[in-house]
């Protein structure tokens, strides 16, 4: 992929990495592996480059490949000295941080001596817990997500909308299958395997010290059978046991913590739809990219609700950067984006003539008493865009912004 096509597909994060340019913060971009962040790194360097920055200056270091280099921080960064010279002239791009042990140190050197730095990496916590420490309120932090409908377009080119969906919706859009040369259903899915698998072995298990890499699995497809719905560590743990799993509601949450530490699930917690505060309840979970869920599951197509919220969900956090789950007097609302600053409000129906599905969600969406946008997506264009004052959007237009 050119330079050109990279800056139009990732655009989102690249927009807010130019505006933070300079020594002022650290820039980091923080998400699941195989998710984009190299590519987005890569290309604001070489638009930085075309610009006429002075390419001895800039120093690129993808640290998952180049281990064996450095036995140490300070090997890394006598590398990086011996190569830019002096530091406050410098523009510094660190890959996958996590991988060098005590990276924190480099990166804090490198920002008091002036360095404009950017940083990934594949630990969503680890920025906060381990960079925070070192330089609090210093840096900006970027979730990176898997890539929306719209970049996966740009990333297939053109098509039928409809049946590049159909294959969005089951095998994901990670940017190294969507990109996949020769494609066949066998080659698309030994790469969703192979990649789930990196992620399992490196970042959850091999990060964070877990006994039992047979658990991991069952862990998740768990947690995607409830798509859509609230679930317990201590249920997720009675399922296991069904599974022939015998674990503690206690052992379920620390892999589930880790999973989402390292981008392969989502927490979505819950508000209040009056205060817009947490509510403290069981929450739901999503999965950064669907074709993981569909290598563990069957596709089933009497599942669309939990797979075209997770969609949904995961639009929102791309667009709003917040979401969560709206309780609205005992009532659920399945999604309020931007809950403080500007909210907005989703129900996911993907069967507008199912009038018990529709009734509830008109319901929920009109208990709610303030005058913020409603929107009922489902799944096909409905006869009426309008249902009591509430937008009603195929699901595929909304994602491309054609309501």
């Amino acid at each position: 992929m050119n330079t050109s096509s990279a800056a139009m597909l990732r655009e989102v994060y690249l927009s807010k990495l130019r505006a933070a340019r300079g020594p002022l913060f650290i820039k980091v971009l923080a998400g699941m592996r195989g998710c984009g962040k190299t590519t987005i790194l890569r290309t604001l360097m070489e638009e930085m480059l075309d610009s006429g920055i002075s390419g001895s200056s800039v120093y690129w270091r993808e640290l998952d490949v180049s281990l064996p280099e450095f036995n140490s921080p300070s090997e890394l960064l006598e590398d990086i000295k011996s190569k830019v010279g002096d530091l406050g002239n410098a523009t510094i791009f660190l890959d996958e941080v996590q991988m060098l042990e005590g990276w924190e140190r480099v990166v804090s050197t490198l920002y008091n001596r002036g360095a404009d730095v950017y940083i990934s990496g594949s630990d969503t916590d680890l920025m906060y817990s381990e960079l925070g420490t070192f330089l609090s309120g210093r840096f900006i932090q970027f979730d990176v997500r898997a890539p929306t409908f719209s970049e996966y377009l740009v990333l297939r080119g053109e098509g039928d909308r409809v049946a590049l969906f159909r294959d969005f919706l089951r095998h994901g859009s990670l940017p190294p299958v969507a990109i996949l040369e020769g494609r066949s259903p066998e080659s698309v899915e030994d790469m969703i395997e192979g990649m789930y698998h990196t992620v399992c072995v490196r970042d959850i298990i091999g990060r964070k010290g877990l006994r039992d890499a047979s658990l991991v699995s069952p862990i998740v497809a768990v947690l995607m059978r409830n798509l859509g719905k609230r679930v317990s560590m201590r249920s997720i743990a009675k399922q296991l046991a069904d599974m022939g799993h015998k674990v503690t509601s206690d052992t379920v949450a620390s892999y589930v913590d880790a999973m989402r530490s390292a981008g392969l699930i989502i927490r979505a917690r819950r508000v209040d739809s009056k205060y817009r505060d947490d509510r403290g309840t069981i929450d739901k979970y999503y999965i950064t990219d669907l074709g993981f869920r569909n290598m563990l599951l069957p596709f089933d197509e009497a599942d669309m609700q939990g797979l075209l919220e997770n969609i949904v969900f995961n639009e929102l956090l791309v667009r709003h950067r917040n979401a969560a789950v709206c309780d609205v007097n005992g009532m659920e609302v399945d999604f309020i984006a931007d809950p403080v600053q500007s909210p907005s409000y989703y129900q996911v129906c993907p069967n507008m003539f199912d009038s018990k599905e529709v009734g509830g969600a008109v319901r929920a969406l009109k208990a709610i008493g303030d005058n913020y946008p409603k929107t009922i997506i489902t799944c096909g264009r409905y006869i009426f865009d309008n249902i009591e004052g509430i937008h009603v959007v195929d699901i595929v237009d909304w994602l491309t912004g054609k309501s």
